[in-house]
């Protein structure tokens, strides 16, 4: 039996790009004949904070987003979670910068939560996020001057080996 939950994620769907859970999308949008129904999926997603797009664009997503399922469900039969293998990623564990794109894109979307439930939030709330944009804010600044002095140690050390200043490493 094909299982719709375990099709991979597109890199042009939306919700596959927008949603960190695609499987709660897919499982609301198709009941277990496998028809299509927006109408749960819509509600999961003005759930989790999707509120500003219209109910016609979101419609417009599910229904890219059940293309792609259905076509994914078409050519492969997935192997139910028991089944599967577990491989060694390719290239050895994942790398740090990877892990770090991963934690940055999970808090992408938490802060795209918070900022659609903004309206709702009581004064205590609204300063602890308001709290932690400016350490967020101080954290860039940091890195931005860190930046600067390390252009300038490169720089001193090219003109110690004779190279001009501005010349590219």
């Amino acid at each position: 039996m094909n299982n719709p939950v375990l099709v991979p994620r597109s890199a042009k769907c939306w919700v596959c790009k927008n949603v960190a859970a695609v499987e709660d999308v897919t499982v609301r949008q198709f009941d277990e004949q496998g028809r299509k129904n927006s109408g749960p999926a819509i509600e999961y997603l003005r759930s989790i904070g999707f509120v500003k797009q219209t109910n016609r664009t979101l419609q417009a997503h599910l229904l890219f987003h059940a293309k792609h399922v259905e076509t994914a469900m078409q050519v492969s039969t997935p192997a139910p979670p028991s089944m599967l293998t577990r491989l060694e990623p390719v290239g050895g564990p994942a790398r740090w910068l990877d892990v770090n794109q991963q934690a940055m894109d999970v808090g992408t979307e938490a802060l795209r939560a918070l900022h659609a439930r903004l309206p709702d939030m009581g004064d205590r709330e609204l300063v602890a996020v308001a709290r932690m944009g400016v350490s967020a804010a101080q954290k860039h600044g940091d890195w931005e001057a860190k930046g600067r002095s390390l252009a300038q140690v490169d720089a001193i050390i090219r003109l110690a080996a004779g190279m001009a200043p501005d010349a590219e490493a």
